[in-house]
């Protein structure tokens, strides 16, 4: 189910990046293979990580070693969440140009949150990194990884 996992997560960021151009046109070029999505806007590449489960952040970070502007997509649960609270610091000290895609497709109010770790640990304070990242991410209602994936299996049907 990893892979089904993978790819609808990989599809509807596809759609949103491609949405939330529509405007501004600035898009070049965009593929998506593997659970990996590369833009190309203004001469710039950015790389999207699909990681259903975000996982240590040391397993996938080396991977974004030679790109500036990077993230790494994942589902909305309290166990991504509450790992990227465990490796904030690895994330606080990473490039300036690296964020946090928080989705959760079959949410009935806001479907995506975005969090720029190295941003966001200038202008908040330590103690309060837990509570504030729940603040923010409460826009965007938590399910559990069986949830989407039943939801995924009712979207496939």
């Amino acid at each position: 189910m990893q892979e089904a996992l993978v790819s609808y997560l990989t599809q509807w960021m596809e759609r949103y990046l491609k949405n939330r151009d529509l405007l501004q046109r600035r898009i070049e070029m965009l593929t998506a293979d593997n659970g990996r999505i590369t833009v190309t806007s203004a001469g710039k590449i950015q790389i999207f990580l699909i990681r259903p489960v975000l996982g240590n952040a040391t397993e996938f970070l080396p991977q974004f070693a030679e790109t500036e502007r990077c993230a790494v997509v994942t589902y909305q649960t309290q166990e991504n969440l509450d790992q990227l609270v465990q490796d904030w610091d690895v994330y606080a000290r990473f490039k300036r140009h690296f964020a946090i895609y928080f989705i959760n497709p079959f949410s009935p109010t806001e479907k995506c949150w975005v969090l720029f770790p190295w941003s966001h640990n200038v202008i908040s304070e330590r103690a309060s990194l837990k509570p504030g990242l729940l603040s923010i991410a409460s826009s965007v209602d938590f399910a559990t990884l069986a949830q989407i994936e039943q939801s995924v299996k009712g979207e496939a049907a």
